[in-house]
C-alpha cells in the first residue's frame, strides 16, 4: 500500500491483481449538525441525477453504459460527533474492457462531485424542486415502512 500525505488529504493506493474492477472513494468530514443532515440528503440525489457535461439524466445514464456501467454511489455515515459524506465507485479496469477506459471512469466519478449539474452558480432550480418533492414523499410515507420508521424514531429520541 502507497499513501501520500498532503495538508488537508491522504491518498491510499493498494495495488491488486486479485480484481476485475478498481474501487475509487473520498471521504469528506465534518461536525455533525441536525440542519445539516437534510442538505446532505438532497445533495446526495442532486449530485447523481447529471453534471456539467451530461445535464440530462438519460445523457448521465448513457455515458455510464459507455464506460461498462461504473457503480458510482453517496452516502453519508455518522462517527461520534463526526458525519462523513463518502462518495464512491467501481468500475471495471482497462485490462478487461478498451484502452483509457480507466481515466475516462474516474473523470466520470470525480465530475458527479466536482462539476455538478448547476445554472448561475446554483444547483439546477427544477432539479432540485423534484429532489425536493421525492424527499419530502419519502419522509411521509415513512410510516408505512415499520424499520425504517423505528430506526427515524430512535435517532430522535437519542437525539443524534
Amino acid at each position: 500500500m502507497n499513501e501520500i500525505k498532503k495538508d488537508n488529504y491522504n491518498l491510499y493506493l493498494i495495488p491488486s491483481t486479485r480484481f476485475k474492477t478498481i474501487s475509487i472513494g473520498l471521504t469528506f468530514r465534518t461536525d455533525d449538525s441536525p440542519e445539516d443532515s437534510i442538505y446532505r440528503a438532497l445533495l446526495k440525489e442532486i449530485l447523481l441525477s447529471g453534471t456539467g457535461k451530461y445535464k440530462k439524466i438519460n445523457e448521465y445514464n448513457k455515458a455510464c453504459l459507455e464506460l461498462y456501467n461504473p457503480s458510482i454511489h453517496i452516502n453519508t455515515n455518522v462517527y461520534g460527533k463526526d458525519r462523513s459524506f463518502c462518495l464512491g465507485g467501481q468500475f471495471a479496469s482497462e485490462k478487461y474492457t478498451e484502452k483509457g477506459m480507466n481515466k475516462k471512469s474516474i473523470k466520470l466519478i470525480l465530475d458527479t462531485l466536482y462539476d455538478p449539474k448547476v445554472e448561475s452558480g446554483a444547483f439546477d432550480k427544477k432539479n432540485f424542486e423534484i429532489v425536493k418533492h421525492n424527499y419530502i414523499e419519502g419522509l411521509k410515507a415513512m410510516k408505512d415502512h415499520p424499520m425504517a420508521y423505528s430506526k427515524m424514531r430512535f435517532y430522535e429520541e437519542l437525539k443524534v
